[in-house]
C-alpha cells in the first residue's frame, strides 16, 4: 500500500479532465492522489504500480467499462477499495457494485457524497448515493 505524508492513496480514473479536477479538489485533504487515469487499462497500470488504498473509478469509458476495470483491480490488489463514480441512476448496477463490495456515488451527487463515500468506504462501509 501507497501512503504519503500518513493519507492514504488514491488513484482517480474519469475520461473528462473536469471531472478529474472536481474530485481532486474534493479528495486532496484527506488522500494522497498518487496518479490519474482515463481509461481501465491505465487504471490497472496505476494499481498495479501504486497499490492504492482507494480507486475512484469512471463507470463509463472506452475499451473497458468500469465493472470490467474493477474486477480486473480487485484480482492484482485485493485490498485496493473501489468507488464507481457516474451518472447511471440505476439499481441493477448499484446491486452489482454491492456484489463487487464497491461503493457508488452518482455524479450529480459527487460534492455532497464524494468524501463521505470515500471514507466510509476505508472504514469497511459501503456508500450508496440515493437515487
Amino acid at each position: 500500500m501507497a501512503k504519503a505524508l500518513g493519507k492514504p492513496a488514491a488513484v482517480l480514473v474519469d475520461d473528462h479532465p473536469a471531472v478529474l479536477t472536481a474530485v481532486r479538489s474534493l479528495l486532496q485533504d484527506e488522500f494522497e492522489i498518487v496518479t490519474t487515469a482515463v481509461d481501465g487499462r491505465q487504471a490497472l497500470a496505476a494499481v498495479s504500480a501504486f497499490h492504492p488504498e482507494l480507486i475512484v473509478l469512471d463507470m463509463m469509458m472506452t475499451g473497458w467499462n468500469g465493472f470490467e476495470t474493477a474486477q480486473r483491480i480487485i484480482e492484482v490488489s485485493p485490498f485496493t477499495k473501489v468507488l464507481f463514480l457516474t451518472v447511471v441512476e440505476d439499481v441493477d448496477y448499484m446491486a452489482k457494485a454491492r456484489e463487487i463490495g464497491a461503493s457508488y456515488v452518482i455524479k450529480r451527487r459527487i460534492r455532497c457524497d464524494l468524501l463521505t463515500a470515500a471514507l466510509q468506504l476505508l472504514a469497511g462501509n459501503l456508500f450508496f448515493s440515493p437515487l
